[in-house]
């Protein structure tokens, strides 16, 4: 962060290009894991499957909306960090993450 409290576009942008890239990464990861829990849900139900499997899609499923959070949270910290606005505390946005 500069003098004026702005922090550079560069790295700012480098920031949240790196988180995009992260969560593109997850997501593809966890895509096979999503898909197979969506087709079981719509062809067989849930109740027929085993403990293991419900497991690791839910697992699948609270990751990618933890990414969604977190790469939303750093689109927004990242933004305010350019507009010179890192002071400011941001509702749903912990103070750690901010840093």
């Amino acid at each position: 962060m500069n003098e004026q409290g702005h922090g550079s576009p560069t790295r700012c942008l480098t920031v949240w290009l790196l988180a995009s890239a992260a969560f593109g990464l997850l997501v593809r990861f966890l895509l096979p894991d999503l898909e197979a829990a969506q087709r079981a849900l719509v062809t067989t139900g849930l109740a027929g499957q085993p403990f293991d499997r419900l497991l690791a899609w839910l697992c699948a499923a609270v990751a990618v909306a933890g990414c969604v959070w977190l790469w939303t949270v750093t689109t927004v910290v990242t933004a305010a960090a350019a507009r010179g606005r890192v002071h400011r505390p941001v509702r749903g946005v912990p103070a750690p993450v901010r840093r």
